[in-house]
């Protein structure tokens, strides 16, 4: 009887992506681009995590309010007040601090994640000033 070889299906990769495009985009999104790069990239990191230290539902929270406040941004003199428009400012600052705090939260859990399940190593500076940028350009040189 002829033993049968089982394939095994090659384990996907976290996607490389161009790092001067994401800032591209991040400018042009006005920041919402940072969240759906941890939208897009939760299945990857969530492979690689036992511990699940950041919340990709969260993740997608703050890119929906930031999508909705972008527009509100963009369109908001035409249907809202001169009061309203102030509210909308106030709220975007609040949220414009707590989406910071939780980037920043994310980065280095994903950091620690990704030096325990490989031999990359983050410089902890241009993490924190290049945070999105620079963890992306470092999984662009791997193979992880």
């Amino acid at each position: 009887m002829v033993s049968k070889v089982e394939k095994k299906a090659p384990e996907k990769k976290i996607k490389k992506i161009n790092v001067f495009l994401m800032v591209i985009l991040s400018f042009i999104t006005m920041g919402t681009y940072i969240g759906y790069w941890f939208v897009k990239r939760s299945k990857d990191i969530e492979r690689l995590e036992l511990n699940h230290h950041v919340s990709f539902g969260t993740w997608k929270l703050f890119t929906g309010l930031s999508l909705v406040l972008l527009l509100i941004q963009l369109f908001g003199g035409m249907i809202l007040s001169e009061v309203g428009l102030l509210t909308i400012d106030s709220l975007n600052m609040m949220f414009s601090f707590l989406f910071v705090g939780i980037l920043y939260y994310s980065i280095f859990r994903i950091k620690e994640v990704i030096e325990e399940n490989s031999e990359i190593e983050f410089n902890k500076y241009a993490l924190f000033f290049m945070h999105i940028y620079y963890l992306q350009y470092k999984l662009n040189r791997t193979s992880l």
